[in-house]
């Protein structure tokens, strides 16, 4: 008889441990993964005559495939820009935010003494990324084609398509 009611309430905590750990442990959420890098972001910025190099970047961007976020790894130089350059990031055609590196030495950009910074983030949208578009802005002063002094605004748009919609 003691054996029977030990069993029983052996199987009754049993029971009761796993319907209170299914309760309180909760399933881990779904975690959307990043793909291969959705192609690399290149531009060699350069003044309206051509002679006279701006800026650039280079980087990586990476989509989720749960199309709603992405992330990105930027590296801007200051090459002859007379503000330093910057990067806006447009999601879906709409201005999104702007990407202003900490300029310091980075000779990787072109030289001992040549200006460059890096930005890295994630960003997610709550909706459906269809697109990035990154658009690199630099401007230039500097002697024109007739002699006289001009200063330019120069920007260039890379945009990438998601390739998981």
């Amino acid at each position: 008889m003691w054996n029977s009611r030990a069993r029983r309430l052996t199987r009754l905590l049993a029971t009761a441990a796993a319907i209170i750990g299914v309760t309180v442990l909760p399933a881990a959420p779904a975690h959307a993964t990043y793909g291969p890098q959705s192609g690399t972001v290149h531009w060699q910025l350069l003044n309206s005559a051509g002679n006279q190099l701006i800026g650039s970047i280079d980087g990586t961007l990476e989509f989720d495939d749960g199309n709603t976020k992405f992330r990105y790894s930027l590296t801007m130089c200051r090459q002859n820009s007379f503000t330093a350059p910057y990067a806006s990031v447009f999601v879906n055609g709409t201005l999104s935010f702007s990407l202003y590196p900490a300029y310091t030495g980075m000779p990787g950009c072109g030289g001992a003494t040549a200006l460059g910074g890096v930005v890295t983030g994630e960003v997610e949208t709550g909706s459906l990324v269809r697109n990035v578009t990154v658009q690199f802005n630099g401007s230039y002063y500097g002697s024109g084609p007739n002699g006289y002094m001009v200063w330019e605004q120069r920007q260039r748009n890379i945009l990438k398509d998601n390739p998981y919609n």
